[in-house]
């Protein structure tokens, strides 16, 4: 359970009505609350006039795994900013995505305000190639991909969008069913039309030989010598 002091809560309560009553607005500036413990806090407002002392909060929302892999790598890929991740993808709120960033980037903070990240081993071009081959087409998470190579993921991000260009996608686009079975319908009805064509080509092949045949016994014939009765007469 999460503990709001009054001055938090007032606060968030007058940003709802500067904002025009918009709680994501709020959110974003504060980095708190959910919209269900804003609108709670509005409605008690609205209501008695005045907030309670303490306010003991909903229970902050879980999230998984893979959603917290999405958003650090959103961040880490898309300038690294707080608010533009949060944003953009509607969780959690920037103190819970900066506890994610320390947790998966431990030396993230002692790294802050340098000009750029540097890896923890000295890897060779060609190595720094594999590795953001490995990237762009892994199944798992990039942290896999990062311990493969003794480096931090935020090594590895800068090294594919200086190869590729942070446009290129980081992981290969999943066929869907539909086209898959597009493909195997034109695959199919490829292989039919080979199959047709085998078959003409057989025939034409079997048309050749039979006027070769022929050619070969007509030019036999045409070389034996002509025989006339006249030869044969005795006088």
């Amino acid at each position: 359970m999460s503990v709001y002091s009054l001055e938090d809560r007032m606060k968030a309560v007058d940003l709802y009505f500067k904002y025009g009553g918009g709680s994501a607005a709020v959110r974003r500036e504060l980095g708190y609350p959910s919209k269900r413990a804003l609108k709670l806090w509005v409605r008690e407002y609205k209501s008695t006039g005045a907030l309670h002392e303490k306010y003991y909060g909903v229970h902050r929302p879980k999230y998984s795994e893979e959603q917290k892999q999405a958003a650090v790598d959103y961040y880490l890929e898309h300038g690294r900013s707080l608010r533009r991740s949060v944003d953009a993808l509607g969780y959690p709120n920037r103190e819970t995505l900066r506890q994610w960033l320390d947790e998966a980037i431990p030396d993230r903070r002692g790294l802050r305000g340098r000009r750029s990240l540097q890896p923890k081993v000295e890897l060779t071009c060609e190595q720094k190639e594999e590795a953001v081959l490995d990237l762009c087409s892994r199944d798992g998470p990039a942290k896999e991909v990062a311990a493969k190579y003794g480096v931090t993921r935020a090594a590895l991000y800068k090294w594919k969008n200086g190869l590729l260009g942070k446009e290129s996608p980081l992981k290969r686009r999943k066929r869907k069913k539909s086209t898959l079975n597009d493909d195997k319908n034109a695959l199919m009805a490829k292989v039919e039309s080979l199959k047709q064509q085998v078959d003409t080509l057989e025939k034409q092949i079997h048309r050749l030989q039979l006027e070769r045949d022929v050619m070969e016994v007509t030019a036999e014939i045409l070389k034996k010598p002509s025989w006339s009765p006249r030869e044969h007469n005795v006088g």
